[in-house]
């Protein structure tokens, strides 16, 4: 059976909601810094709230609340999750999850690495190619952000090799 698009919506809506909710949870978790406004959690956050507000969006456009027909007891609309395509993009959620629970203790460089990488790989490129688009991005991000941005980027596992991976 065909699953009606007003349906998908409110699923999507209220798991993306739902999923930017946990990620400004744990964003906010993250340590402050002090010289600078923002630190580590910054991106996570304005991560966490785009899902936010992308479900509420996709909850608002969805014609469903104010139709007069009983939708829900309806036999044409029950609901059929494609599940390739839920698979297809959980990777890029558990990256996500994977670099706040691991980049303090790990550090950003292997962390990112590991998060690009899998994520290249995922995507359908060769993992050697992955590796090296990984390794390139790693370090193009740590340039942008704690040389150019100064933000404080965990050093983790490391930490004694700080000043020789500045530039």
């Amino acid at each position: 059976m065909r699953v009606s698009p007003k349906i998908n919506d409110v699923i999507s809506g209220l798991i993306s909601i739902s999923f930017g909710f946990f990620l400004i949870s744990l964003a906010v978790k993250l340590p402050s810094v002090k010289h600078i406004n923002f630190g580590p959690g910054f991106f996570p956050l304005i991560v966490g709230y785009g899902f936010v507000i992308a479900g509420i969006f996709l909850l608002m456009s969805s014609t469903m609340w104010t139709e007069k027909t009983d939708f829900w007891r309806s036999s044409r609309n029950t609901i059929k999750v494609n599940v390739y395509k839920v698979l297809h993009t959980l990777p890029v959620f558990f990256a996500m999850v994977f670099y706040i629970w691991f980049a303090e203790a790990w550090g950003f460089l292997p962390v990112m690495m590991i998060v690009l990488t899998g994520l290249v790989y995922w995507f359908g490129n060769r993992l050697k190619r992955s590796i090296a688009v990984a390794f390139c991005a790693t370090v193009i991000l740590h340039s942008f952000f704690y040389q150019l941005m100064r933000v404080s980027l965990p050093w983790g596992v490391l930490e004694s090799y700080s000043g020789l991976l500045t530039w």
